[in-house]
């Protein structure tokens, strides 16, 4: 049998993580793992292991995520057994959104050895926004395309790959900087954020483009994804010719 107090302390997990994260400490964010936890970002990135998952989080916490807030939310939770439960979380930026992330939709399953809870495996994902299916969708899930025009703004989108850039130049991660700075990196987030604004503007009356409209867009991606990759290769010469010399 389980009860709320088992309900209560996987709460406190979530919260621990939570706390680390606000504190700029991924060692605290690590401590409610198990010792040899399965971890997957939302960049599809995966760890195993309190320490690695601790190390990770002091590294992003420290450059690409420094100084961001969060707030965790328990949706439900699952008993499979008396000392394993599936939980449904909800972690969501509180003030400043990164690369425009409002929130993430977070699975646990979560273990008891003895009286303790931990987390045993961690599964972080972005929600993916897209035109409704159908009708089910759309009752469902009133809404669902006008989500995409709610993303951050083209604007938004240059000044946080700005705010990497001097992070990463004051570290020294120059070939880092350079990619982040790259105007083309940011045009293809900013048509990307254009077609989440065309298809909320479109809603239900034609929320899918033509084939010619994709064959553009796709085509138009190439070109540029071409050009970009054409540059990195330059830059990572030049990078390599300065150690050499």
């Amino acid at each position: 049998m389980t009860n709320a107090s088992d309900e209560a302390a996987i709460g406190k997990l979530v919260d621990a993580f939570v706390a680390g994260w606000n504190a700029g400490d991924g060692e605290a964010c690590a401590l409610p793992f198990a010792k040899d936890a399965d971890f997957t970002a939302i960049t599809g990135l995966r760890a195993k292991g309190r320490d690695l998952i601790g190390r990770g989080h002091s590294e992003i916490l420290s450059t690409v995520y420094r100084g961001t807030q969060i707030s965790g939310t328990v949706n439900s939770i699952k008993f499979l057994r008396p000392d394993v439960a599936a939980a449904d979380v909800t972690l969501q930026f509180v003030g400043k959104q990164p690369f425009g992330i409002e929130q993430t939709s977070l699975g646990l399953l979560v273990t008891k050895d003895g009286d303790a809870w931990s987390i045993a495996v961690f599964r972080n994902m972005v929600p993916f926004e897209r035109p409704a299916a159908g009708t089910l969708e759309r009752e469902r899930m009133p809404g669902l395309e006008m989500k995409m025009s709610q993303r951050s703004s083209f604007a938004d989108m240059q000044a946080e790959q700005k705010r990497l850039t001097e992070s990463w130049k004051a570290e020294g991660r120059l070939s880092e900087a350079w990619t982040g700075a790259d105007p083309e990196i940011v045009e293809i987030f900013g048509a990307g954020i254009a077609f989440g604004l065309e298809v909320g503007r479109r809603k239900n009356r034609d929320p899918l483009y033509s084939q010619d409209e994709w064959r553009k867009a796709l085509r138009e991606a190439v070109e540029k994804a071409a050009v970009l990759e054409g540059n990195l290769q330059r830059a990572k010469e030049a990078m390599q010719k300065k150690v050499k010399n």
